[in-house]
């Protein structure tokens, strides 16, 4: 078995009380269970890393509020935009953040990030003065406020990323972003980050920042339990909430708000899921309001419906009805047959629910779900994997997928991330979905003038043709050791690791 300080050959192995640097600061040592896909923009960053900044963000009331810019961005019309820039923020090469830079960069990410073509498409940042842009979205778009919160449209020197080529650790040393901890190298095994003193809102609290990959849960907890690490990150599992009861040295802590869910997809393109009926009963006989906390041991909270109880434009659409789930299959021609399982023509009623093994908390759920349908005649047998996006490509292999998730979207809006999930075409649809009408009802909601209405409806839509339900709403949480208990993670509706503020606290 291969040692934890092996595995934390990045981070090193000199324990968390002593390592220091930048003045005697001290460094965060984090466990992650996985790194950034990329470092440059374009090419998709994973939102949970803070080594970038963005224009806006999202509060935990699921409202955009100015980050980089000093107001919200005014609406001159149905497509223009003016956005007001902070004055003196640099970024970590000495360089000033101006108009000229700032627009540069959007374009950049329309031009080139999938996330940015599909949020702002044909759109246009010109730079109107020193410190303000004004952009063209040539079609009307109100959720802009929303779209610049994504780390699609993260804010960087583009003469500098567009000089510095296109290798996974290009930009690492060249200070390219705005943030208080500047990418100093980055490879398959972690990345390691410094403080920028000059870091806008004040001096970073930390000397540093090391991130380690750690892919195995018990790696990453002995690794904390041992001061190896300060932090380790993907700890909202009943595993960790037993390991930390009752002791001083460790501890769990939770995000304020749920920043995760974890969805169960229904594949419609085989099998006995063509059949929507069928689908319905399996929605039906699911209790969510004991997934969501028998199965998470308290890190998570039931889910009424695809979105958090607590954000404003949640629709309660889920419900369990073993009753009307019986009668469903009964109806469909799903009859009693041999120990309990339902049979049509022949066939037993066997279902695969696919997880992968990086998300703990997927083993208890899908074992809930599995004991749950058994109840209604259903057999689930259970596939875990390691995740790769591309286990989902055989239809044939699997009828259920537990999903984890952002618990709205990256932007903190899902208007539009919703088409990226369920559109017939999106890259993202890993579910062999395809429904013309709901892709017209999708695509038609960041343009829509009654957003409350329109939402509604779409989640109305998702539940009726019973494409996903939502099992749990699960807190980031990070297992911490004993000198950085005061350690929150999570920043509203948008994943985060650290802020300049970041620091030790019992």
């Amino acid at each position: 078995m291969v040692s934890v300080c092996a595995v934390l050959a990045v981070a090193g192995c000199s324990g968390s009380g002593g390592s220091s640097s930048s003045g005697g600061r001290p460094t965060l040592k984090i466990a992650a269970v996985f790194l950034p896909a990329a470092i440059d923009p374009a090419k998709g960053i994973d939102a949970v890393f803070s080594f970038v900044e963005t224009l806006t963000k999202v509060d935990d009331r699921g409202s955009a509020k100015p980050f980089l810019l000093a107001t919200l961005p005014t609406r001159k019309d149905a497509t223009h935009w003016v956005l007001d820039l902070k004055p003196n923020v640099t970024f970590q090469n000495g360089h000033p953040m101006t108009a000229t830079t700032v627009a540069a960069a959007m374009n950049r990410e329309v031009k080139l990030s999938d996330a940015g073509k599909a949020a702002l498409p044909g759109a246009t940042f010109t730079a109107t003065g020193p410190l303000q842009v004004t952009v063209d979205t040539g079609t009307p778009q109100p959720l802009l406020p929303y779209d610049l919160a994504d780390r699609a449209f993260a804010v960087y020197d583009e003469p500098m990323v567009a000089a510095a080529g296109s290798a996974p650790n290009a930009l690492a040393g060249k200070g390219v972003f705005t943030a208080p901890y500047a990418l100093t190298s980055v490879d398959t095994r972690g990345m390691q980050l410094v403080a920028y003193d000059k870091y806008w809102q004040g001096k970073p609290a930390l000397g540093g920042v090391a991130v380690t990959l750690v892919p195995d849960a018990q790696a990453r907890a002995a690794a904390v339990e041992s001061g190896q690490v300060d932090v380790a990150d993907g700890a909202n599992e009943p595993d960790v909430v037993q390991l930390t009861k009752g002791r001083s040295d460790v501890k769990l802590q939770l995000s304020n708000v749920p920043l995760l869910r974890l969805n169960m997809y229904l594949n419609p393109s085989t099998a006995p899921f063509n059949d929507v009926a069928v689908r319905r009963a399996v929605l039906m006989a699911i209790n969510y309001a004991e997934l969501g906390s028998r199965f998470t041991a308290g890190t998570g909270e039931p889910a009424t419906g695809i979105f958090p109880s607590s954000y404003p434009l949640t629709v309660s659409t889920q419900k369990t009805d073993l009753a009307q789930a019986r009668s469903l299959l009964d109806a469909a021609g799903w009859t009693g047959g041999s120990g309990g399982v339902r049979s049509k023509d022949g066939q037993r009623l066997n279902l695969t629910l696919l997880t992968y093994n990086e998300r703990p908390v997927m083993k208890p759920l899908s074992i809930g779900i599995q004991t749950m349908l058994k109840q209604v005649g259903i057999n689930v047998r259970i596939a875990s994997q390691p995740y790769d996006p591309k286990m989902y490509d055989d239809a044939k292999k699997w009828n259920l997928a537990l999903y984890n998730d952002y618990s709205i979207s990256p932007t903190g809006a899902p208007d539009a991330y919703l088409s990226q999930l369920f559109d017939t075409h999106s890259s993202l649809n890993y579910w062999h979905i395809a429904d013309p009408q709901l892709d017209t009802q999708l695509a038609a909601l960041p343009k829509a003038t009654d957003r409350k209405t329109a939402l509604a409806a779409a989640q109305q839509s998702i539940w009726n043709d019973a494409y996903m339900a939502t099992v749990s709403f699960v807190k980031d949480g990070s297992l911490v050791g004993k000198n950085w208990q005061s350690y929150v993670p999570g920043d509203g509706y948008q994943q985060q690791e650290w802020t300049w503020q970041t620091a030790p606290g019992s």
